[in-house]
């Protein structure tokens, strides 16, 4: 069976090509819309990582890996943002690498095997 990836990602267009490229890659993959959604899908779903926007509206990135170190800290969470001076935060706070948007399509293929495993 593949891997099961949650992308979280407030952006729509972001998302759904985050969600492509990862489903070409040959992974399962399942997306919402804000740090909220991604902590009530985490326990319904048999998800092997995570792609993990920061800055998003109800419940922003740092906030989800508060609560994952509490209930899932095994699960390798990638974090996408256009705000690389909060990169450091979020390692600190249990993300496994942080992507400083725009990056490029073969970064998140990368980043995914490296942390996650192949599809």
């Amino acid at each position: 069976m593949n891997k099961h990836i949650l992308v979280v990602e407030d952006d729509d267009t972001t998302r759904r090509f985050l969600m492509t490229l990862l489903e070409m890659c040959g992974y399962e993959v399942e997306g919402v819309q804000d740090g909220l959604q991604a902590l009530d899908t985490l326990p319904q779903g048999n998800f092997n990582g995570m792609v993990l926007d920061l800055f998003m509206p109800i419940i922003n990135g740092l906030e989800v890996l508060k609560h994952l170190k509490e209930s899932h800290s095994s699960l390798p969470v990638i974090i996408t943002t256009a705000h690389p001076e909060y990169a450091e935060q979020a390692l600190a706070q249990g993300a496994k690498e942080c992507l400083i948007k725009p990056f490029e399509a073969d970064e998140l293929k990368r980043a995914v095997e490296c942390w996650v495993g192949p599809p």
